[in-house]
């Protein structure tokens, strides 16, 4: 059976395709990566809705897309299709009949602190990072869901399949914040940029300017790094270590490594050390929280 491949929820902006993940004619199986975009926080993957092989693809390295968006025809094996269609009904039934039996209980104190209803939103719908909350990897309900409880997306660890955000997430989220501990760590985050703003340069009093727009990634990238340099102290260390026999063992490793196809560098003994040290000394495996 053919099944058409969409866009799932990305928000209500298109985001360009970085890379082709999959071609016509390829195997695929469910979840895996067909195209990859680029969002406003980082890059993420359009997945195969089913197993099966692709028929075609009609979108370019290049293109836009949003939400909805058809970029192909997918060869589904109409047995797992069955089940996943089946296994789909069943759950979304499931949720219905939760819902209903929600709606008719009694609702206690501990009833509404879980399901925070959106008259007792923890955060403000203005506080809500929009950019961020369409980048999030999380499905149409879990969205719902959000939009509802007044939490940002943006904010929330995933800890579904691929890093994706679960009804769980979501609820552990909101009571954090109900908590007062979420709140009072993004107020003192925020209070960590009290810097005058750079001034702005003409820099055409130099001579001629060629101006180049960023893509949102770098842009993003940039307010983060900037945030990092403004809240967390750079320190630079300067130490002697005699390495001689390391990099004698090193280079001893160097023949077999090569005919399994990789290279050993300096970089795997340190990275070996740091963690070894930071095992001994945890306190410098640590941050400050409010």
């Amino acid at each position: 059976m053919n099944i058409t491949i969409t866009v799932p929820d990305i928000g209500e902006d298109k985001f360009p395709i970085i890379e082709i993940l999959a071609a016509a004619g390829d195997s695929v199986a469910k979840e895996d990566g067909i195209v990859l975009l680029e969002s406003d926080k980082a890059s993420m993957e359009v997945p195969a809705p089913a197993d099966g092989v692709i028929e075609q693809l009609s979108v370019q390295v290049g293109d836009s897309v949003g939400t909805g968006d058809v970029i192909g025809v997918l060869i589904g094996d109409s047995a797992k299709a069955s089940a996943d269609s089946a296994e789909a009904a069943t759950s979304t039934a499931v949720t219905g009949a939760e819902k209903t039996t929600e709606k008719a209980a009694e609702k206690t104190p501990e009833t509404i602190a879980d399901t925070a209803p959106p008259t007792t939103s923890a955060v403000p719908a203005a506080n809500i990072d929009e950019a961020a909350f369409r980048a999030a990897h999380a499905s149409p309900s879990i969205r719902k869901l959000a939009r509802e409880l007044g939490a940002d997306l943006g904010k929330i660890k995933g800890s579904g399949r691929k890093n994706r955000i679960t009804e769980v997430d979501v609820k552990q989220y909101v009571k954090g914040i109900l908590s007062g501990s979420s709140a009072a760590h993004t107020a003192g985050f925020a209070a960590g940029a009290g810097i005058p703003a750079v001034p702005a340069q003409d820099f055409s009093k130099f001579g001629a300017v060629e101006e180049n727009p960023l893509s949102k990634i770098n842009k993003l990238t940039g307010e983060h790094m900037t945030r990092c340099w403004l809240n967390i102290p750079h320190v630079t260390q300067f130490d002697e270590a005699d390495i001689t026999d390391i990099e004698l063992f090193r280079k001893s490793l160097k023949a077999e490594a090569e005919k399994l196809g990789i290279r050993v560098t300096m970089l795997s003994f340190l990275m070996k050390a740091v963690a070894s040290g930071l095992k001994a000394f945890p306190r410098f495996n640590a941050s400050l929280s409010a």
